[in-house]
């Protein structure tokens, strides 16, 4: 059991790390008004990334408010896109 909480460990600060380099993806995708792309990275993060993410922590026993922190963080940029507006 203790090695695959260490597993679930390594796997959530992956996850972290992997989720970062999408959200700065995201703003660097709407600075350019590339929102196609924008929209895709944002989609792949929720319906992927913060997928595993909650999985990890629940097998942890962890609170999910860093799942929840990131959510609220992807709709502010959905919204932005939508709106048409810049990041930066």
């Amino acid at each position: 059991m203790a090695k695959r909480i260490k597993r679930a460990e390594k796997s959530k600060e992956s996850l972290i790390r992997q989720i970062d380099k999408h959200f700065e993806k995201i703003e660097e995708d709407i600075g350019k008004n590339d929102l196609e792309a924008g929209r895709y990275h944002i989609k792949e993060t929720k319906n992927s990334h913060l997928v595993q993410l909650r999985r990890k922590l629940d097998i942890l026993g962890e609170s999910d408010e860093i799942v929840e922190k990131y959510e609220k963080r992807l709709e502010e940029l959905e919204e932005k896109i939508k709106n048409g507006e810049n990041v930066v």
